[in-house]
């Protein structure tokens, strides 16, 4: 029997089992055919189909390849089972159940996978004692349907919350502002889910520490709550070049607060050297506002502010790249 078992974990690229794992436990056959399922199967390494086979045990070859079928009929590849597997539950009892219900709910196989590969540890809730009750939360606060899907979809970590901590989050995004018949709704719970009072807290002072108030705050959550979400140093960042080097009003980041969601880098400062340049060339038209310059879509900036102008003002199409910088402190107004 050790042997047999030998010969199948050669096979594998994975380091050896580590001689610290007893000898008698190597040698009871229900945990060989797990191991040896685990890593030829699902691509463990044999550390952590160590871990995994003290959640599931298999008796015959019979029930991992029930598991390992199903998951495939369901969507998932093999990267994606070698993460499922860790979280395993019974079969018939637990993860059939479970993956019917949330298929239908989901109504998307695509999502369905991307649920689970994104957070595999909603596996171990249980339909009836945990994912039910949520949902039922959710639609006592009257989240229609189709949201309680997407909401599934973009935070799939709602699965593994209590459902008293679910109702909490509701009463706490509909106490700022954000009802549930509002389509940022999801968003902004999704927003307060994703980190703990500490971070929201923290964040908040880096406003406050600009001039802004805890109800700006509130007012710019509730326009994009995916704001809070921004990292406390890319808020810091954005709020010194808008209020400091822009000059933007403090009212202009709560109406508009995805301003600070967009890359420095990557979208503002190029487009802020654009209308630099257009400006000392006289080209930028009275009426342009700097801020929903920075909000056009990339097609439209494009065809506003570089196409319009590349013939008389060659450079633009450089200040675009990222070639050529300001002059004149960012100060396009």
């Amino acid at each position: 029997m050790l042997n047999s078992f030998a010969i199948a974990s050669s096979s594998s690229p994975h380091k050896p089992f580590s001689p610290q794992i007893p000898l008698p436990i190597l040698l009871r056959r229900p945990l060989l055919q797990t191991l040896t399922f685990l890593i030829d199967s699902c691509g463990l390494s044999p550390e952590s189909a160590i871990s995994a086979s003290q959640k599931l045990l298999f008796k015959s070859a019979e029930n991992p390849n029930a598991v390992l079928r199903l998951l495939r009929d369901y969507g998932f590849g093999a990267t994606h089972i070698s993460k499922l597997i860790s979280s395993y539950r019974p079969l018939e009892k637990h993860i059939i159940p479970c993956f019917t219900f949330l298929r239908t709910l989901l109504a998307s196989e695509g999502a369905f996978v991307s649920v689970f590969a994104r957070n595999p540890h909603g596996l171990n809730s249980d339909l009836r004692k945990s994912i039910l009750p949520i949902l039922g939360v959710l639609r006592k606060h009257n989240l229609p349907e189709d949201r309680i899907s997407k909401l599934v979809k973009i935070h799939p970590r709602i699965l593994i919350l209590r459902p008293l901590r679910v109702s909490e989050i509701v009463d706490q995004v509909e106490a700022a502002g954000v009802p549930t018949s509002s389509p940022l709704f999801i968003y902004a719970f999704a927003t307060v889910a994703g980190q703990k009072s500490a971070s929201w807290d923290r964040k908040t002072a880096v406003f406050k520490g600009f001039g802004l108030s805890e109800a700006d705050v509130v007012s710019s959550f509730r326009r994009h709550p995916l704001v809070m979400l921004t990292s406390e140093e890319k808020i810091r960042r954005g709020l010194e070049f808008f209020l400091h080097s822009l000059k933007l009003a403090p009212d202009d980041i709560v109406r508009y607060p995805i301003l600070l969601c967009y890359s420095l880098e990557k979208r503002i400062l190029p487009r802020c050297a654009v209308l630099s340049l257009l400006k000392r060339e006289g080209k930028l038209e009275e009426n342009s506002s700097v801020v929903q310059a920075l909000l056009a879509t990339t097609s439209s900036f494009l065809e506003r502010f570089v196409m319009r102008y590349q013939d008389d003002v060659p450079e633009v199409l450089k200040a675009y790249n990222g070639e050529i910088k300001s002059n004149s402190n960012w100060e396009v107004e």
